[in-house]
Formats: structure tokens, sequence, C-alpha cells
């Protein structure tokens, strides 16, 4: 059974997503590995997704969209 993703909506507008905020689907999520401050996460990513929020620094997968972020923090994956 999926988990029923709730975000708030102002959130989701002020957070432009090119994959149509395809995480709200709760589908496999990609895993945190940790979290860099308050707004970055340090990913292990299970698809390759062009995403305006992704970015890689050597072998580290990081993450900056708020939406994402905001998953994390409610739901724990």
């Amino acid at each position: 059974m999926k988990k029923i993703i709730e975000i708030d909506q102002d959130l989701l507008a002020s957070s432009p997503c090119d994959n149509n905020h395809i995480c709200l689907s709760g589908g496999i999520y990609c895993s945190v590995m940790d979290t860099l401050g308050h707004d970055m996460l340090q990913m292990e990513c299970v698809e390759k997704r062009e995403c305006r929020h992704h970015h890689t620094y050597g072998a580290m997968h990081i993450c900056n969209c708020s939406v994402r972020l905001e998953i994390y923090r409610k739901y724990g994956v």
C-alpha cells in the first residue's frame, strides 16, 4: 500500500519541478544518507532522472528540493 503524501500547497507552488512532483506519488524514493544544513539532503539515488534540484559533488548526490526535504521531515522517507 502506498503512503499518502500531503504537502502544503504554498510550498508546492513555490517549488518548480520538471518532473511534475513525481515524489508525491508515494513510489520508490532515493535514500537519504544525511542532512546537510537545514535545506539539503545527501542522497543515494535510485533512478537517474534529470532534476534541477539534484547536484553531484564528487561521488555525493545532493538534493535541495524543498518538497523532497519536507517529505523527509514529515514522513522519514
